[in-house]
C-alpha cells in the first residue's frame, strides 16, 4: 500500500460518513476533489486535518446539494468566500464551490478543471484527490491570520515531502492572475 492510499484510508477511518458520501457522489457525474488540508494530508503533509472538504464545480454543487436533499450558503471571511453545503451529520465534511480568495482588492477565484484532480485508489474504491500545487497555490495566496496562520508553513512542508510540479504551479498561478505573489511565497519557502 502506497503512502497516499494508506492517508486517504485514515481519511476515511477518521472521518467515518466519507465513505458513505463518496458512495453517493459516485451515483452522478460530476467532477469533484478532496481538497484543503486533506489533500495536502494524502500528498505527505504530516498534520492531519480537522475536516474534508470537497471541492466542485457550481453545477456539480447543484446537483449534489438535490441529490443530499441540502441547502448550500455563502460563507465569507476576510480572506476567502465560498458557497458551502454539509452533506454530513457532524458537519466534518463540506461541500464547496465557487471559492474566492481575498487578497487586499484582488479577488482570485478557484474554479474546478479536470486537470487539478488526481484520482487515487483507496480500500474504499477511487478518490478524487485536488493536486497539492492546486492547494498550494491557494494558502500561497491566503496567508491567513489566526487558526490558519500555518498556510505558510503548510507550503514549505508540502514542498519537502514531495516535489511540485513547477510548471503546472506557474500556469495555474497566470491563469488565476496570481503569478506575482505566487512567486514571491515560493521563494519565501524554497
Amino acid at each position: 500500500m502506497s503512502t497516499q492510499e494508506a492517508a486517504i484510508d485514515s481519511l476515511f477511518e477518521r472521518f467515518e460518513g466519507l465513505s458513505g458520501i463518496v458512495e453517493r457522489i459516485a451515483e452522478i457525474d460530476v467532477l469533484w476533489g478532496i481538497g484543503g488540508s486533506a489533500a495536502l494530508f494524502v500528498s505527505g503533509h504530516k498534520r492531519f486535518p480537522h475536516d474534508v472538504d470537497i471541492i466542485l464545480t457550481t453545477e456539480g454543487h447543484d446537483r449534489l446539494d438535490a441529490l443530499f436533499r441540502i441547502r448550500s450558503e455563502r460563507v465569507e471571511t476576510p480572506a476567502e468566500e465560498a458557497r458551502k453545503s454539509l452533506p454530513g451529520a457532524d458537519g466534518s465534511v463540506s461541500f464547496l464551490s465557487d471559492y474566492t480568495i481575498k487578497v487586499g482588492d484582488r479577488r482570485y477565484l478557484y474554479e474546478l478543471t479536470p486537470e487539478m484532480i488526481k484520482r487515487r485508489d483507496s480500500r474504499f474504491g477511487p478518490v478524487h484527490v485536488l493536486r497539492p500545487e492546486v492547494v498550494v497555490i491557494a494558502k500561497a495566496l491566503l496567508q491567513r491570520p489566526g487558526e490558519h496562520k500555518q498556510d505558510l508553513q503548510d507550503v514549505l512542508e508540502v514542498a519537502k515531502a514531495r516535489p511540485l510540479d513547477s510548471a503546472y504551479v506557474s500556469e495555474l498561478a497566470r491563469r488565476l492572475g496570481a503569478s506575482d505573489i505566487v512567486k514571491k511565497v515560493l521563494k519565501l519557502v524554497a
